[in-house]
């Protein structure tokens, strides 16, 4: 609103294309959450330590995949959406952006997994909620010091994720059983990775 109505306009062209990337992000760690569950729940700490370390792996394929992917289909996504010609060069730009934070959003969205899984609700709470403040307090920043309301919007949004994937990484690292991170040392397992999928992709 600050920035104008075009810029107003221009982030809101791209929210369908947003909003699925998210739920696919959303929705295809629902598949490892039930593994886990199931693998914590019955005390077997290898599978656990397997599913963890396929799931994160999975991710980060997954969000760089997506990352250069989104660069190719930004503007043919809003040609899809019949995004409004007075808007569209505005909704590319962020659409570019915000495709820049996708591997955060999906590491973020494994690590909430994991520690919901585990029994820890309250820390993906605090941890996304000051991203949310952040990113509130660099939208203002960005808008109304610098004046770039649409690529500032963008890169608060993706400063916010990145913010909230250092948080959790360090958390991760930092606790210890089969859900601790280990960021070099993590291996694919393609039998895990064919259940997340199974039971991923109906949700």
């Amino acid at each position: 609103n600050f920035g104008g109505k075009e810029a107003l306009a221009s982030v809101g062209a791209s929210s369908s294309s947003t909003g699925l990337v998210v739920n696919i992000a959303v929705q295809l760690f629902i598949g490892m959450n039930i593994i886990l569950a199931r693998h914590l729940g019955a005390k077997d700490h290898d599978a656990a330590r397997k599913t963890c370390a396929t799931g994160y792996l999975t991710g980060i394929i997954l969000g760089f995949s997506l990352l250069l992917v989104g660069q190719l289909v930004a503007l043919p996504l809003l040609r899809v959406t019949e995004c409004p010609e007075n808007v569209i060069g505005g909704a590319e730009t962020y659409l570019r952006i915000y495709f820049c934070g996708i591997p955060a959003l999906l590491f973020n969205s494994y690590a909430s997994s994991v520690l919901r899984i585990s029994g820890d609700s309250r820390s993906p709470f605090i941890y996304q909620s000051i991203s949310g403040i952040v990113n509130v307090v660099f939208n203002l920043l960005f808008v109304l010091v610098f004046g770039n309301p649409v690529v500032g919007v963008a890169i608060a949004t993706i400063l916010a994720m990145y913010l909230t994937t250092v948080q959790f990484a360090v958390h991760l690292i930092k606790i210890e059983g089969p859900c601790k991170l280990r960021l070099f040392k993590s291996k694919f397992d393609v039998h895990t990775f064919g259940k997340i999928v199974r039971y991923g992709i109906p949700s």
